[in-house]
């Protein structure tokens, strides 16, 4: 059972490393124009996100616009803990 759970981890991260070289890839293919476009959207995505609050399947979901699929491929590229962080400066802004 061991020996099958490491397989099947070992198995996990070698997708979560194809996937971020993937992303990598794709952004170093855009234009520093392009990247600078995308990363305005996002910042300004969050910066609405830390205003306004909500969970992290809202900020996907609802926020992004994102379906099922984001949730896994965003939170191994860090986007819970950023969320988290987010909501905590939020909760500490608010007492």
């Amino acid at each position: 059972m061991a020996g099958q759970l490491n397989e099947a981890q070992k198995v996990f991260r070698g997708a979560i490393a194809a996937d971020m070289r993937d992303a990598r890839a794709f952004w170093a293919s855009l234009s520093e124009d392009e990247q600078i476009q995308c990363a305005m959207v996002i910042f300004h995505k969050l910066r609405k996100h830390a205003r306004d609050g909500g969970s992290y399947r809202w900020m996907l979901y609802d926020l992004f616009g994102w379906g099922d699929g984001s949730y896994g491929r965003i939170q191994c590229s860090g986007g819970l803990e950023v969320h988290n962080r987010l909501i905590e400066e939020r909760q500490r802004e608010v007492m």
